[in-house]
């Protein structure tokens, strides 16, 4: 309960809608439908392919990055991720 509550201290990073259904696989992992929209907390693990995130259910856990789409970004890290994409392994795309 200590994460969730220092979650809520802090803004997002950004959102996602859920594009995939994804079955958590370990404590680590939460489950998420198509549809979802998600706040991403943290990101640093964006490179082995998973975000951090907190459900609109309140259910916090990692998600693979390409499995959702970015739909909103925050003032906290607006310019990160306007020319990112994601492909479903997980891999940044960046339009050169």
């Amino acid at each position: 309960m200590a994460a969730a509550a220092a979650l809520a201290d802090n803004a997002p990073l950004f959102q996602v809608r859920v594009l995939h259904a994804f079955e958590a696989q370990d404590k680590n992992e939460v489950s998420v439908q198509p549809g979802d929209v998600c706040d991403v907390m943290f990101d640093v693990m964006r490179e082995q392919g998973w975000f951090e995130v907190v459900t609109a259910r309140g259910t916090h856990g990692l998600i693979p990055v390409g499995f959702c789409e970015v739909i909103a970004s925050s003032v906290r890290d607006a310019h990160t991720y306007n020319d990112v994409d994601f492909d479903v392994d997980g891999e940044s795309q960046t339009d050169d």
